[in-house]
């Protein structure tokens, strides 16, 4: 009699109460038993791979599941079935593309950051192609642009840098410059209003820096900058109370206009290019928080005003853009359209030919929407004396 405890024929066991390993109607649970037992996705009586559930039980083998079924010739299963995050609707790999998407206006130097509470990407100010400073705030849901911009806020200005600071859930902005001077106030975007905070220390006024949130220690850290009268080295970091200055035995050289973002795969904060005290540099550090460490893998040529940012789909740093100023011309300018990505240790070029083909692919603002697996960039679209590409360089259809 089934529950008795008592092992009778044919039944495969019997442990008084049908728990565990063994059913209320006495048949082992076990994956290829015929019968969907709890914690199985499927079971279709055997252990055959690509037949409609893997050999673990464990996927019914439909691309969108969350699933790599190899044996079903999926190369990745991202959850869903939308395609252009790095994973198409039949589960192959997709290549890097960009696409273009509306407003706002085009604008320089812009500060760009995901409020990834909110699922929004911020941005604020920059300055047009006339060099009108903008204060302006604007979001990104993934559909629309909507301009946000409160009744007060920080002034106009260009070279602002932000990060969002995950541990108080708000936006924070450091420096810039803006129609009076180099900038040293720093501001909090909460979703609705900018609140300026009142901090005893702080880094010195600076412009072209930049900023990023390093998850695992929850600081916002910031890099370098231009004081107006020359690039600074210093390291900084934001508690989201107070800012503090870091003296790490080893510091990159002073540098403006360079990429910073964070990778949480390897916890660290990653640093390229920018330009330095004499010409542009190509070189990647690494901040563990309490020490920078150069990286000697080769990859992009130096540049500045380039974006750098995390791509949700595979987890890479990715690098966009940049330019570098011509030695035999001062005001004319090299651009750089293309694409890298950066894993543990070494660059990569990425991109297959379908960079964007903006205007001026220097001073741009990159951010991951981490939401909907999409990088997310602001194009200048500013005028420029004499813009150059590299002749042999560029990718089809730059």
């Amino acid at each position: 009699r089934d529950g008795d405890g008592e092992l009778e024929l044919p039944p495969g066991c019997d442990d008084l109460n049908g728990l565990g390993a063994c059913r209320s109607d006495c048949v082992r649970a076990s994956c290829g038993n015929g019968l969907l037992d709890a914690g199985e996705a499927c079971d279709d009586g055997n252990l055959l791979p690509g037949d409609g559930c893997r050999p673990d039980c464990a996927s019914d083998e439909t691309c969108g599941n969350g699933e790599l079924d190899f044996f079903a010739g999926e190369q990745c299963d991202d959850g869903d079935l939308r395609g252009r995050d790095g994973c198409d609707a039949g589960c192959v790999t997709e290549a890097l593309r960009w696409r273009r998407r509306g407003l706002p206006a085009g604008r320089k130097r812009a500060a760009i950051a995901y409020d990834s509470a909110r699922a929004r990407v911020v941005v604020f100010g920059g300055a047009t192609s006339d060099g009108t400073r903008l204060g302006d705030t604007w979001e990104w849901d993934g559909d629309l642009w909507t301009d946000v911009t409160p009744a007060t806020g920080p002034t106009p200005r260009e070279g602002a840098a932000m990060a969002y600071h995950a541990a108080r859930m708000r936006v924070v902005l450091f420096g810039g410059r803006d129609d009076t001077r180099v900038r040293d106030d720093t501001w909090e975007w909460d979703g609705a209003t900018w609140s300026e905070r009142s901090t005893s220390v702080a880094p010195l006024a600076v412009t072209e820096h930049a900023m990023a949130y390093d998850a695992a220690r929850r600081r916002t850290m910031l890099f370098g900058g231009d004081r107006g009268n020359g690039s600074i080295a210093d390291t900084w970091e934001w508690d989201g109370d107070a800012w503090h200055p870091l003296a790490p035995l080893v510091e990159p050289p002073r540098r403006a206009g360079h990429a910073l973002a964070y990778d949480p795969i390897h916890a660290r904060t990653v640093m390229f290019g920018g330009r330095g005290a004499v010409t542009e540099l190509a070189d990647t550090w690494l901040w563990d928080g309490t020490t920078w460490s150069a990286l000697s893998a080769a990859g992009p040529r130096p540049r500045r005003g380039g974006a750098l940012a995390l791509e949700p789909a595979t987890g890479e740093l990715i690098l966009f853009g940049g330019c570098v100023e011509d030695p035999d011309s001062p005001g004319d300018f090299y651009d750089e359209r293309e694409t890298w990505g950066l894993s543990a240790t070494a660059w990569t070029r990425r991109g297959d030919g379908s960079e964007p083909t903006i205007s001026q692919p220097c001073e741009v603002a990159m951010t991951s929407d981490l939401a909907r697996r999409r990088l997310v960039m602001l194009e200048p679209r500013i005028r420029r004396r004499h813009p150059r590409r590299r002749s042999g360089t560029e990718p089809a259809g730059a």
